[in-house]
């Protein structure tokens, strides 16, 4: 009976670590996920870094669903102007990231940033990533 009962206690902690440890890989919100992909160019507060990284107030670059999920995957490369001023440095893509993070970082942006409610769903990121 006793050693039936540790059993069941060990393959019980062990599943609760599994499960806990399985979670919290995925757990990071849009804001932890844009402070790790993001930040070291565009800034803390999205407002980008002289003449080398562009704002992300612009509601052209990140309004537009298409336009800021194929930067994100994409990225950049080239002559770009955003708010009027002209920005060349190259954005790497980020296709590594998944659908659910790159509709994290989206949402982010464009609630804590640019200060709308236009939600993108991780869906939507397969369909452009898709298509």
């Amino acid at each position: 009976m006793r050693q039936r009962y540790f059993s069941v206690t060990l393959f019980a902690i062990c599943l609760t670590l599994i499960v806990g440890f399985s979670g919290q890989q995925n757990s990071k919100n849009g804001k932890e996920l844009y402070e790790e992909h993001c930040q070291s160019c565009h800034m803390k507060m999205g407002k980008g870094f002289l003449k080398m990284y562009p704002p992300l107030t612009d509601t052209t670059w990140v309004g537009r669903d298409e336009k800021i999920v194929g930067n994100i995957l994409n990225g950049l490369k080239g002559e770009i102007i955003v708010n009027g001023k002209t920005y060349d440095k190259e954005m790497p893509p980020m296709a590594y990231l998944t659908n659910e993070e790159i509709a994290a970082i989206i949402n982010y942006i464009r609630k804590e940033i640019v200060g709308v409610e236009a939600n993108i769903s991780a869906k939507k990121v397969q369909q452009l990533r898709a298509g």
